[in-house]
């Protein structure tokens, strides 16, 4: 299991996540993309030396979101994702964010769905569900659009 406090897993292997990064292609490292009002970083997580995992956190005013990621199974029992989630709440924390949104769990508490590790992992962190109306999409230019379902029909 990562060790969040001193960087090391259970079983003595070397992990490390996002952070302030320093040159030299670091095993910690993040890069900001810095806007008027958008921020973005990019975390990385290493493990004995190689990529782990990666994600994206997006920050608007106090309010911070977990974009995207994605990780390796070889590393799984590292758990760098976790180190990565930690990294952007501290992160988020530390730029001044009152909010930390991990985005979207599935609809349902069956234990037995493939995502309800997702669901006990996220509320199990001190977060809550919170429901929102959803996204949608507007078709701004309308031919394009029809073009587009149509193309995504032929599948079907």
């Amino acid at each position: 299991m990562w060790d969040a406090l001193n960087g090391t897993d259970s079983a003595g292997g070397s992990t490390s996540a996002g952070g302030s990064g320093s040159a030299g292609g670091s095993a910690s490292e993040t890069a900001d993309l810095d806007q008027p009002a958008v921020q973005m970083s990019l975390h990385l997580a290493h493990c004995d030396g190689h990529l782990a995992a990666a994600t994206l956190m997006v920050r608007v005013g106090t309010h911070a979101w977990y974009s995207y990621g994605a990780s390796t199974t070889a590393d799984r029992d590292a758990k760098p994702s976790n180190a990565l989630q930690w990294d952007m709440i501290k992160t988020a924390k530390e730029s001044g964010c009152r909010i930390y949104d991990m985005r979207g769990i599935s609809d349902t508490l069956d234990h037995s769905n493939h995502l309800f590790g997702l669901v006990q992992f996220k509320l199990g962190s001190g977060g809550y569900a919170q429901e929102y109306v959803g996204e949608f999409d507007l078709d701004v230019r309308t031919v394009w659009a029809r073009a587009y379902r149509a193309y995504a029909a032929r599948g079907k």
